[in-house]
């Protein structure tokens, strides 16, 4: 859940990050520890269990919309907002 910016604490004069961004963040550095990119996908795909393989049918098409959306977001951003310390 996202705080309103109107809403969000300030601990000793620093910002407190949103939940979602440090979670998206962290499984940014997931994908990079586990060496992700480097995986064959079609043999990944294979070694799925049938359920494995179902589920990330229904998911990857949302999956893959998202994070073609941040990727959008990453290179033309917003203008920065006035609450940043």
């Amino acid at each position: 859940m996202t705080v309103p910016r109107h809403k969000r604490k300030f601990i000793n004069g620093v910002r407190q990050l949103d939940h979602d961004a440090l979670r998206l963040w962290g499984k940014l550095r997931e994908f990079e520890r586990q060496s992700d990119a480097a995986c064959d996908p079609a043999r990944m795909f294979q070694e799925m269990t049938e359920t494995m393989k179902r589920d990330t049918l229904r998911l990857l098409p949302e999956f893959v919309s998202y994070w073609r959306r941040f990727a959008e977001a990453v290179k033309n951003p917003p203008p920065p907002r006035g609450d940043a310390q």
